[in-house]
This record gives structure tokens, sequence and C-alpha cells, in this order.
């Protein structure tokens, strides 16, 4: 078995820190999640795991910067341009990056290519326990939201994660990562049994976004596999193509189409991202003031938090990734973080490591939506990140 390989402190330590950038918790009769502990358990846990890695700082430095000199240098511009603001927040979240940089470096050189298995176990914990909160205690594990002084319960698995969405990039990307470890493991017991139960909190998250990206990159891994990536991307042009020539003939079928999409039945709610085109015009107002150097790593969240209003409810980063960049770091960062992230993408096709490009990839389909990677602090997502570029594949 694969927990006999390493000592327990080693599993304890991997699941809890994993655990604690993703709990989430809220009270029965609140809303809002509890933020406080949130951050008091990111930061206990990191803090402790941090201490103990010192000792593959050196290694770090020679070897981890090298493969993620692209997300260092966004974070430490993005810090110095805050600083030369006068903001010290972004000094708080980017040492928690770092930190968290380390200690994922730490697990991937003890566990090497075992770390994407303990990841997919995490998962599915992680999914067991938000589906019992979900189906026993619906009042903590289904999303809640405030709309007009009342609150609102949805149909939307939240689970113990903080948003239907991050956990459901979470199982998509545990999903995605199980078809790297071959036919054994995806057509045992184990791996039918536990994909079924992810398959299952994935759908009952309804996240639409990481729905259609685990679809269309599951279905893409395995044509490039064989050898028919090329093909498969030809089709998928092909079939929108269809489906904008089909509206351009007759918009109602298509209309029809994406109102099947909507959760409301309201095809407003589609074209305007849930709401988020009224962010993004914000934050799109914002970067014009500041275009050359952004406003400093994390400060979205007190932008955004002081248009509350105009936005229409409380929200700390720009619901997408690729806009995140340019309200953090503006056209200089957007150059330098987009370039190596490219540059990502191209190493991993040439070497045919399908396991790395599956996961870039999906980070950038949901950064349309998401902010994924480059939230305040540390998240689950930007450790998954951070841990299939430093660590081997079972299909390399």
């Amino acid at each position: 078995m694969l927990y006999k390989r390493y000592n327990w402190i080693i599993i304890f330590s991997f699941f809890a820190y994993f655990f604690s950038t993703q709990i989430s918790l809220k009270s029965i009769d609140y809303a809002e999640r509890s933020i406080d502990f949130q951050v008091l358990s990111r930061l206990l846990i990191t803090g402790v795991l941090f201490f103990f890695s010192l000792r593959y700082l050196s290694s770090y430095i020679k070897g981890y910067l090298e493969k993620l000199w692209g997300i260092h240098a966004f974070l430490f511009l993005g810090l110095f341009f805050a600083l030369v603001r006068g903001d010290y927040y972004p000094a708080y979240a980017v040492m928690t990056l770092i930190m968290a940089l380390l200690i994922t470096y730490r697990f991937s050189a003890i566990l090497g290519r075992d770390i994407i298995y303990f990841y997919h176990a995490f998962v599915l914990f992680f999914t067991l326990i938000s589906i019992f909160y979900y189906y026993f205690i619906p009042e903590v594990g289904r999303y809640t939201y405030w709309q007009d002084g009342v609150i609102f319960q949805s149909p939307r698995m939240q689970g113990i994660a903080g948003h239907p969405n991050t956990l459901g990039f979470m199982l998509g990307s545990a999903l995605l990562l199980s078809m790297t470890f071959g036919k054994d493991f995806i057509l045992s017991k184990y791996g039918i049994l536990s994909n079924a139960i992810i398959v299952l909190g994935l759908v009952l998250t309804n996240s639409r976004t990481n729905l259609m990206a685990v679809m269309i990159l599951g279905s893409f891994y395995y044509f490039a596999v064989m050898g028919y990536g090329f093909q498969f991307i030809l089709f998928l042009i092909a079939f929108f193509l269809v489906l904008f020539s089909v509206y351009q003939i007759a918009p109602d079928i298509i209309q029809s189409f994406l109102g099947g999409f909507s959760r409301t039945g309201d095809l407003q709610e589609i074209f305007s991202f849930t709401g988020r085109s009224d962010i993004w015009q914000i934050v799109l107002d914002k970067f014009y003031e500041s275009p050359i150097f952004g406003w400093g790593y994390a400060k979205s969240a007190d932008i955004l938090g002081l248009n509350s209003d105009a936005v229409g409810f409380t929200v700390g980063q720009a619901h997408n990734l690729y806009l995140q960049v340019l309200i953090s770091l503006g056209l200089l960062g957007a150059v330098v973080f987009f370039s190596w992230y490219a540059g990502l993408l191209s190493l991993s096709m040439r070497e045919k490591k399908f396991g790395q490009l599956i996961i870039l990839l999906y980070i950038a389909f949901v950064g349309f939506t998401e902010t994924i990677i480059l939230n305040t602090i540390a998240n689950n997502a930007f450790l998954v990140f951070c841990m299939v570029l430093v660590s081997d594949f079972p299909d390399e």
C-alpha cells in the first residue's frame, strides 16, 4: 500500500496542510464563511510546516526557483509596486505564498510522483465530508447568499470549502490528474468508486465552468495520449463554428440551448457571467488609472471592497485570472506572467508532459471566470499549480 512507504507524520502533515488551505466553515444561522477561522488555520499550519521545511531552502533556491521564476517575479514585482504606494498588506500575502511554495516543494521532494496519488486521496476525503454536510447539514453544506437583506439557500454544494466553484476546481483537478495514473488505477475498484464519488461531488457543485473544462480537457487528454490531440482541437473549433452558424440562422435555437445552462432560466445570467461583468468593468476602470504598473499584488481586495455597492455584493478578487494580473501588476506584470505561462505550455507540449499540460490548460480555462491561483493567500488551486510543475507524473 502507498501509505506504508511513508511515516504517519508525513501523511498527516500533507493532509493537514492541504485541508487548511481549503477548509472554510460557517455557522448554521449565518450565511458568510468564517474568514478568521480560515486564515488562522492556514497561518498556524503554514508556519509550523515552513519551520520544518527550511532545511530544503538551499535546493529550493537553486532548483525550484528556476521552474517557477515567473510566479516569483510576479509576486515580488507586485510587492514592490504596492510598497511604493505605501500599502503593506501585500507583504503579508506574498510572504504566505512564498512559504506555501517552499512547503509544496518539501512535499514534492519527499513524496516524488506519489504526491499526485496523495492529492487524489485527499480530495476524496474532502469530498466525502462535503457530501455528508450537503445532505445531512444543508444549512452548512449548501451555498447560501445574501440578497436584499435576506439569506437564500441554493441547491449547490459548498461543503466545507469557501465556494462551490472553489470546490469544483479541486474536484476537477483530481479527476484530470487521475487520468495520468493509467488503466490499472482507473479500472480498479478503488479507482472507479473514488472517481464516481468525486464526479458526484462535482455535479453537486453545479460549477458550470469546471464541469465544461473537465469534459473538454478530459477528452483532449485521452486523444492527446492516443496521438490525436490536434484532430480533437480541430473538432472543437468546428463544433463552435457550427454553433455560431446556427445562431446566425436560428438564434432562438441557441438561446434555448444556452437557457439550459442557466440556473435561473434567465439568459442574462449567462451573458453577464453570473454578475461577473459588473466586477470586470470596475477592474478595467481601475486598471486604466494605472495601466503600466497596476496597483500591487492583493490590492484588488481593497479596490473591489470600496466598490461593493456598484458590484452589488462584497468580493475581493476579479473573478478572472487575466484581469487579476492586469489590476495587480498592469501591462508590465502581464507580459512577465503570461510569457512565462505560455513557455510552460509550450514546454509541456514539446516534452509530451500531458499531465502537466492538462492542469495548465485547466487553470487557463477556468481562469476566464475565476482568479484561481492568484488569490490573496495560498489556496488549493495555487498548491496544485505548484505541485504539478515540480512533480513527475505517472504517465511520464
